[in-house]
């Protein structure tokens, strides 16, 4: 209701929770319409207040252990339905030919820009911007979502796991483009076959574990 009364409407931007970083609160902001919404991180946003927004880190399926090992991993891993970042301004501004758009911030850290050469020593790239990721998990045959950390999704897709949160973060922001110019019609519901819309699919780095192949993937179900 207070949304209504505010003049906003169910896809317009809105708090999806809270992320604790040290002694501060971040909001994790949503935009668009469940089949092409683009996240956010930001430290505040006017108009917008973390008063009773979830903290999305404390529920992550992939954080659980029982006997000190990790319940979930590749077997279970199913999909990147999102990717909220912290948009660097500053990086922005001092790289431009790297960040052209706000989703290259995104980039494996092997393609961040170098910000100092030691002699006799590697090159010192820029740090990888803060994000999380949402992500669905197959378990025993039913779909569960849960926001996770950049190190679960290492955990669980080994040295891939970064090009695929990049990828996925590019497909999401190409749908929320194509939602904003009317080129694509806003749902609540994916109106189309899951393994369809993606199309750059990568062996999984455990095939031993797991047939299952990673996919980035940002239709909400």
């Amino acid at each position: 209701m207070a949304r209504k009364e505010a003049g906003l409407g169910l896809w317009d931007l809105r708090v999806e929770g809270t992320i604790q970083r040290w002694k501060s609160r971040k909001l994790v902001m949503a935009d668009g319409p469940k089949n092409s919404t683009s996240y956010r991180i930001c430290r505040k946003m006017l108009g917008f207040s973390d008063k009773g927004a979830d903290n999305l880190m404390q529920e992550r399926l992939g954080d659980l252990k029982a006997e000190g090992k990790f319940l979930y991993g590749n077997q279970h891993a199913d999909a990147i339905l999102g990717v909220a970042w912290f948009v660097d301004d500053e990086a922005m501004t001092k790289f431009p030919q790297d960040f052209p758009k706000e989703v290259d911030l995104v980039k494996p850290k092997n393609l961040l820009p170098i910000i100092a050469r030691p002699e006799g020593k590697a090159v010192i790239r820029m740090k990888v911007v803060d994000s999380v990721i949402k992500f669905r998990w197959l378990i025993d045959g039913a779909f569960h979502r849960s926001w996770e950390s950049r190190q679960t999704l290492r955990r669980v897709w080994g040295v891939e796991a970064d090009e695929l949160i990049y990828k996925a973060a590019v497909y999401q922001e190409m749908k929320f483009e194509q939602w904003k110019s009317g080129t694509r019609a806003g749902r609540d519901l994916s109106a189309t076959p899951f393994f369809s819309e993606w199309n750059c699919w990568k062996a999984s780095p455990f095939p031993a574990k797991s047939a299952r192949r990673p996919i980035a993937h940002t239709t909400s179900r």
